[in-house]
């Protein structure tokens, strides 16, 4: 299990962007990442993990990035906020992953029960009426 921990934000802002934007944005980038990394291992572990509470925090982070982003020259980023938004990627790349296993396994079951029901129909009981 691989823990998030952010890098340090930059301590010399580029003049270009807002005074302090740089650091609110790595701090944002780090709060999604640690939020999508805990949610990756809690999809695995939790067998009543709630998709619906997690994805509205989700959407709240990811609104957040929006907020912290607006008017960023993303040409001039320090390396610190490249160095998170990197890690980002890779904590969203397994979390993908993650999901995307999940979701497999809910079809798989889903079918089995769809399955059940058709061949439970199909045993003459209720035959058509001619």
């Amino acid at each position: 299990m691989m823990t998030y921990a952010p890098t340090a934000p930059a301590t010399a802002v580029n003049p270009q962007q807002q005074p302090g934007q740089q650091s609110s944005l790595h701090t944002v980038i780090a709060r999604l990442g640690a939020f999508i990394e805990l949610e990756t291992e809690q999809i695995q572990s939790d067998k009543k993990f709630d998709f619906r509470a997690s994805s509205e925090k989700k959407s709240r982070l990811l609104f957040e990035l929006n907020r912290s982003s607006r008017g960023c020259d993303f040409s001039t980023l320090d390396q610190s906020v490249l160095n998170e938004l990197s890690r980002l990627k890779k904590a969203l790349a397994k979390n993908e992953a993650r999901i995307k296993a999940h979701l497999a396994a809910v079809r798989e079951v889903s079918d089995i029960m769809v399955n059940i029901l058709k061949n439970e129909d199909a045993d003459g009981t209720y035959g058509e009426t001619f």
